[in-house]
Formats: structure tokens, sequence, C-alpha cells
């Protein structure tokens, strides 16, 4: 049985670190750039926004018995075809778990313009991911 206060956690994650991402996309991407402090701040919010969805995935993936994923972006993947996601929406996460990879391991490299062009427009990703999660609770 999937586990409404683990799942509630998670969203809530989603719910705080979407206040935070709407305040820094709303000061612009020159004020983003210039400002270390912002750009940390974005950066580990990403984070923990995509974790809590991998997250509440892998929960889902074990309490239902599905198959084990072989990497994050297969978590979604697994979901998508258990019918649990639709299929773009299965693909804009897998997106998702790749821009993970890059945020998490190829921080030193990271693109200022890419991670703020995440928050501008591929966030609409993961509020339809807490939306379908919401439906199932």
């Amino acid at each position: 049985m999937i586990d409404a206060n683990i799942v509630a956690s998670r969203l809530s994650t989603i719910e705080q670190c979407f206040e935070m991402l709407g305040q820094i996309k709303e000061k612009g991407f020159s004020h983003y750039q210039s400002d270390f402090g912002t750009r940390l701040m974005a950066e580990r919010a990403l984070h923990l926004v995509i974790e809590s969805c991998i997250d509440i995935s892998n929960h889902i993936i074990a309490v239902r018995g599905f198959r084990r994923p072989k990497d994050y972006a297969d978590v979604f993947k697994i979901l998508g075809e258990q019918d649990f996601l639709n299929e773009d929406l299965t693909k804009r996460l897998i997106n998702m778990a790749r821009f993970r990879h890059r945020l998490v391991h190829l921080y030193s490299t990271i693109d200022d313009r890419l991670v703020f062009s995440f928050i501008e427009t591929d966030l609409k990703d993961i509020l339809d991911f807490s939306r379908v999660i919401a439906q199932m609770l």
C-alpha cells in the first residue's frame, strides 16, 4: 500500500521549493547569473524537487512490485509502462532525470542559462507529476 505520509512529505518539499524557484524566476536571469547565492539556492531547490519526484516514484515501484529501475530515468519509464504516467509526461520526466545528473555530477560545467531555462519552462513537468500523484492519494 502506498504510504500517504511519505508521498505527502515529498510533495510538501516540492511545493516549498517551487515557491523559492518562483521568486528566483521573478528576479530574472541577470540577477540569477550575477548572484552566486541565488544560483546555489536554485540548483539545490531543483535537486530537491527532482529527488522528491524520484523518491515518490521509487516508493510506488516498490509497493506495487514493479521491475527494479536501472537508473533514475528508468524510474519514470517504469511508471509510464505501468500507465501511471502518460507517454508525454514520461518523456519529459526522463529528461528531467537526465538534467538531475548534470546538476549533481557535472555541476562545475553546468550552464547558467540551462538551469534558468529549466526554471522558466520545465518546472511545469514537475507540477504535472505532482498533480498525477496527488490524484492517486
